[in-house]
């Protein structure tokens, strides 16, 4: 799961839906620690390629499961509380599925989303790519080593080392 995307992804969710918690963690949910209305979040890395020297275009997979809450009363029409995910499609088709995160300095261009609607959850999977500067020296990618930056640099003058 990139981290950085995690991040885009749950701020879109947290400006669209303010009152639903976001869950990266399939553990939380599994275990019971949670309870809906949630979104629950899932990225996955698909390839990685070299796009420059000084950058790799990152194409991965996002799921997100819309879960509901379920109505208490035996009788109601609507057993449960839904998730209005049109709201998050039509986001999308305004920004021509193109999420900018501003906070994390990174735009994730999105292929069209596949929605399928359960009777408690509505599940969104949808391919997206991104492009990683890899001179930032807080990101590397997987079993890439950089090399060590000089910062000092010395000069022999009159047969002594001086740093210049």
């Amino acid at each position: 799961m990139s981290t950085i995307t995690t991040l885009v992804w749950a701020e879109l969710l947290y400006r669209l839906y303010p009152d639903v918690d976001v869950v990266t963690d399939d553990q939380q949910w599994m275990n019971g620690h949670v309870k809906p209305p949630i979104i629950q979040l899932e990225t996955d890395i698909v390839s990685e390629k070299t796009h420059t020297p000084q950058a790799v275009r990152i194409i991965e997979d996002v799921g997100l499961i819309f879960r509901f809450k379920k109505v208490e009363d035996p009788g109601a029409q609507q057993p449960y509380i839904q998730i209005d995910v049109e709201l998050l499609r039509a986001y999308l088709r305004k920004h021509k599925y193109q999420v900018a995160s501003q906070a994390h300095k990174t735009l994730l261009v999105l292929q069209e989303p596949t929605i399928k609607t359960f009777k408690d959850r509505v599940e969104f999977e949808c391919r997206y790519s991104y492009l990683l500067n890899t001179d930032s020296a807080d990101i590397s990618l997987p079993g890439e080593k950089k090399p060590e930056k000089i910062n000092h640099f010395y000069v022999k003058s009159d047969g002594e080392e001086i740093e210049a």
